[in-house]
């Protein structure tokens, strides 16, 4: 009886082998390409079958040495089946072999498939397996590559890193390695640790890529070297001129490029040589360079050429179109530089002496014109009908912008004395006894100057009067002119009585600065010769007589 168990579980297993390896009524069996895996990584045997509408389980088995053997999942074990794919999570040498899917369609049929399992005992890649992905970059040129991505394997991913040539950790959590410029050093192998996690436990599955390096020379594209865009060419008016057009070429053959042609505003420029202006064009070779050269010839540059524009134009089977356009100018020679730059350097140089001869003729006025004073004789004033040189009235103001009787004792001995003039003052030289208000009036008709002084003392009847006189003579008749005395430091002008204020303002002023203005060589008395009339010699000779 134990025999004939032993017999009938024999011809139940061969009977299970040969259905893995044939196929059914209206089923198929079929070999898919092989499946690597490295040795400690996940792998996963994905079955290609159908899906069926009883939604029949798949069954996955082992071909050993003592035939098919069913794989099952259990607690603890590292095999584990999702939806149909087989996954080990952590596959071994011994795991390499050919493993095969079977399930029923609708028709009770049994399909089947094989797929071919092998695992690498290396810890890094082999360069003849076919799991290792291949990638091309130009060498110079930005490039990037993406990790192949185990889709395949229904676990949660934690990371990824990723190794050069299995020895140099490069990136992590990074999915796209980029280059901005490839070199020949960046030809390597990358791979990519995918990491996962299961019950706690972390498994992982690599991916390689080879970046092979290309160095690839891009056709060299038409370029314009002469002229620039919108260049500016400096010409001969009366002169022949030849003007350049130039196009580096990729090759030396010009079947791409039909023409290289000149355009003056919107007609084409003539081949004919006879006329004034014409182009001609020839491809050369210049240092193992190809050149397309143009050019645009004036027999006679006149003035009718000058700001005209012209195009150089290459016309080409190429999408794109290469022009630059010129317009001529009339050339400047240096000696016509010099001679403009001379000219403005004079022009430059009397503008400046102008301005400082302007500026100190200004500022040193008052010297200058005591200078031409003493250095020629002033002839004699007397033809004007004035007896005096200058009347000398007062106004009241405070005694700290007033002058002393000392000061004023002083002002009219020097201005007699050492200057000469010849000075009327109402108490010494208006004889009494006539209308007071006629007789000021009168002598200050007479004078060449009206000089108020300031002074403490109260107002008097001849001080009001010739204040009143004098505002009226220089102001409204213009028989004299005005010389305003001020004491430093002094209130403005418009602080005045209206009446002195209108005759201050229009006069000149001279301010008196106490033992400063003493000495005769002081500022004051600059000013104050500068106002009154020129001395004659005579008096001074007949002074320095006396």
């Amino acid at each position: 009886m134990a025999m004939k168990i032993k017999y009938l579980v024999q011809i139940i297993f061969l009977i299970k082998e040969m259905v893995c390896l044939t196929a059914a009524a209206g089923g198929h069996a079929g070999v898919k390409h092989p499946v690597y895996a490295r040795e400690g990584e996940v792998a996963a045997l994905r079955c290609p079958l159908p899906n069926t509408s009883n939604k029949s389980s798949v069954i996955w088995n082992v071909n050993t040495t003592q035939g098919l053997q069913e794989l099952r999942e259990e607690s603890g074990s590292l095999l584990k089946q999702y939806n149909g794919t087989l996954l080990m999570l952590k596959v071994m040498k011994n795991d390499s072999g050919m493993y095969c899917c079977s399930k029923r369609n609708g028709k009770g049929a049994v399909m089947q498939s094989w797929t071919n399992l092998t695992v690498l005992s290396d810890t890094c890649f082999r360069e003849a397996v076919a799991d290792v992905y291949i990638g091309s970059c130009l060498k110079g040129q930005s490039c990037s590559f993406r990790s192949k991505s185990p889709d395949d394997i229904p676990l949660s991913k934690i990371n990824i890193t990723w190794f050069k040539d299995c020895q140099t950790k490069v990136f992590s959590l990074e999915k796209v390695i980029y280059f901005e410029s490839v070199t020949e050093n960046d030809a390597a192998n990358y791979t990519c640790k995918h990491y996962f996690e299961y019950e706690g436990q972390v498994y992982y599955k690599s991916t390689t890529t080879r970046l092979i390096v290309i160095d690839y020379k891009f056709p060299l594209q038409p370029k314009m070297i002469k002229p620039q865009p919108n260049e500016v060419i400096e010409v001969d008016v009366g002169k022949p001129a030849a003007i350049q057009c130039s196009v580096l070429l990729n090759s030396n053959t010009s079947d791409d490029f039909l023409e290289l042609f000149w355009i003056d505003g919107s007609t084409i420029v003539s081949e004919n040589q006879t006329l004034s202006v014409f182009y001609n064009s020839t491809f050369e070779e210049i240092e193992k360079n190809y050149y397309m050269i143009s050019w645009l010839i004036f027999k006679n540059v006149s003035k009718n050429h000058l700001n005209a524009t012209y195009t150089c134009k290459l016309e080409t089977t190429l999408p794109r179109r290469i022009s630059a356009s010129i317009t001529l100018k009339e050339k400047v020679h240096p000696a016509r530089v010099r001679s403009i730059l001379l000219s403005l350097g004079l022009v430059g140089i009397c503008v400046i002496s102008v301005a400082v001869v302007t500026v100190i003729c200004y500022k040193m006025k008052i010297y200058i014109v005591l200078f031409f004073r003493d250095l020629w004789e002033v002839p004699s004033s007397s033809a004007d009908g004035k007896q005096y040189d200058a009347y000398i009235s007062y106004y009241n103001t405070c005694s700290e912008e007033a002058l002393s009787e000392e000061e004023i004792t002083l002002l009219l001995d020097t201005m007699e004395t050492k200057y000469g003039f010849q000075l009327c003052v109402y108490h010494r030289d208006v004889l009494p006894g006539g209308a007071m208000v006629d007789a000021v009036l009168e002598h200050v008709k007479q004078s060449r100057r009206l000089i108020l002084v300031p002074r403490e003392q109260g107002p008097q009847a001849e001080d009001q009067y010739g204040l009143w006189n004098g505002l009226h003579a220089a102001l409204v008749d213009r028989y004299t002119w005005l010389v305003f005395i001020q004491k430093a430091p002094c209130n403005s002008l418009d602080s005045l009585p209206e009446p002195l204020c209108m005759l201050a303002h229009s006069g000149d002023a001279i301010t008196w600065k106490g033992s400063r203005s003493a000495h005769h060589s002081s500022a004051f008395w600059k000013h104050l010769l500068y106002h009154m009339p020129p001395r004659r010699k005579h008096q001074e000779e007949r002074l320095t007589l006396l």
